[in-house]
């Protein structure tokens, strides 16, 4: 899947995004995941490798090498990516 919203500006996801994906991949867990935009969606089962921050854009790693921008997530586990971002 290529992300064709990689040249537009990144929203910060929810901390508590973050913090779930953190539990997700500590357990090893594999889990649903569905990502997109309003205009097309994809939903698929995985595992987290890892996640990071690379030039102030936040991303998680899933098994396969697939890279996919936090911003992009509709929801992982079951878990609604759709909250405000993090106020740090």
């Amino acid at each position: 899947m290529e992300d064709r919203r990689k040249n537009l500006s990144y929203t910060p996801v929810a901390c508590e995004v973050i913090d779930h994906i953190e539990i997700i991949a500590t357990r090893g867990e594999k889990v649903t995941v569905k990502l997109g935009s309003s205009t097309e969606q994809y939903l698929f089962k995985t595992r987290i490798v890892t996640w990071f921050t690379k030039n102030s854009v936040e991303y998680v790693e899933f098994e396969g090498g697939y890279l996919v921008r936090l911003d992009r997530l509709v929801s992982i586990g079951g878990f609604s990516a759709n909250h405000p971002g993090c106020k740090v």
